[in-house]
């Protein structure tokens, strides 16, 4: 049911996306939670010469902090009231609210101040247009592979093969990058072709070899088609950004880079003592990056939802059994949800390549 209190409160907005709201919420509401807890300590205030709660009630009021149940009463009401406030109000938290109480007594309304971090309301440039105009402007590259790529692909398999083979032969050896392996070469014969996978002999190891310089291609020229869309239209995009968004994508990004220093064996407080930097420093350094970011999953979930772009329910359970079976310890619905954000962005980058 509505509050008439609502009607009366104020809001401001303010940088970064938050919102101030302030405002009285009627003693009414306040004194209900307060008798709620009152009762209860009533019941279990031990007084001496007194069975709890049997106490005359001007020994138990006597005995009660009255400041710490109006506390209390004041967290109650809040529990109940906040989210009747913000439905009134239609806004959308994107993050725990800060809640200041201004005014708490007993036969007094309940003064507070709520700061709170909302989604911004969000203007897509002329995304079709834009990625219309990329597509055209953009140079669409050859996939046509020469014999010569393929050739110099087999010779990089040939000079891996080899440095390994130095490894197994010479656990213990310690040796420079630049130390030449080639007495170590393979010869490419239908032997060794099969020694490297699913390869019926060498006309069949130039083929696959071949397809996957093609794939590898193709796959550069995608990225560099949707890099190029994606900084078109961020030049047209500027939203003001809530600072939850960016403070969670800056955490996203230390952790990344704290676990791969870990997987490297190293500490990550002795890697910043390495490079004279801490974590502030890098979080400093790469906001304008993870601002960046932001814009971006904003762009690409706006335009989702307004093109109805979604993954096939089959296709995400496929990808999200062959994470899960992959990594054994994953949490299948977190797994699930990284596996539909995923492939809902490749699905609009598809459709803004069309277009």
């Amino acid at each position: 049911m509505k509050k008439d209190y609502v009607k009366d409160l104020k809001t401001s907005s303010v940088a970064d996306s938050e919102m101030i709201i302030e405002g009285e919420i009627p003693f009414e509401i306040l004194k209900s939670e307060y008798e709620k807890i009152y009762k209860i300590a009533k019941k279990t205030i031990e007084i001496p010469g007194f069975r709890s709660g049997k106490a005359p009630e001007h020994l138990i009021k006597a005995n009660i902090n009255e400041l710490v149940i109006l506390d209390r009463a004041a967290e109650e009401v809040f529990k109940n009231e906040y989210p009747k406030i913000i439905e009134e109000m239609k806004l959308f938290p994107i993050d725990r609210p800060k809640i200041e109480i201004i005014k708490l007594a007993l036969e007094n309304p309940l003064g507070f101040k709520i700061i709170v971090a909302v989604m911004p309301k969000i203007e897509l440039p002329d995304y079709k247009k834009i990625a219309n105009n990329t597509n055209k402007n953009i140079e669409k590259a050859s996939f046509v592979v020469s014999e010569k790529e393929v050739t110099e692909a087999i010779e990089e398999i040939r000079k891996m093969w080899a440095h390994q083979e130095h490894h197994r032969l010479n656990p213990d050896n310690k040796h420079s990058h630049n130390e030449s392996y080639d007495h170590l070469l393979p010869e490419i014969n239908d032997d060794f072709v099969k020694k490297m996978g699913d390869f019926k002999d060498v006309a069949d190891f130039n083929e696959k070899i071949k397809k996957s310089v093609t794939s590898e291609k193709t796959a550069k020229q995608k990225d560099k088609i949707r890099l190029s869309i994606i900084e078109a239209l961020l030049k047209e995009f500027s939203p003001e950004l809530p600072k939850v968004f960016i403070e969670s994508e800056l955490d996203k990004m230390v952790a990344d880079l704290n676990s791969r220093i870990s997987s490297a064996g190293v500490t990550p407080s002795d890697y910043y003592k390495q490079i004279g930097k801490t974590e502030v420093d890098m979080r400093i350094e790469w906001k304008l990056d993870a601002i960046k970011r932001v814009k971006t999953e904003i762009i690409l979930a706006e335009i989702a939802k307004k093109e109805s772009i979604k993954p096939e329910k089959e296709i995400i359970d496929s990808e999200t059994k062959r994470l899960t079976d992959h990594y054994k310890d994953a949490d299948s619905d977190r797994a699930r949800t990284y596996v539909d954000h995923m492939l809902t962005n490749d699905k609009v980058f598809e459709y803004l390549e069309t277009l």
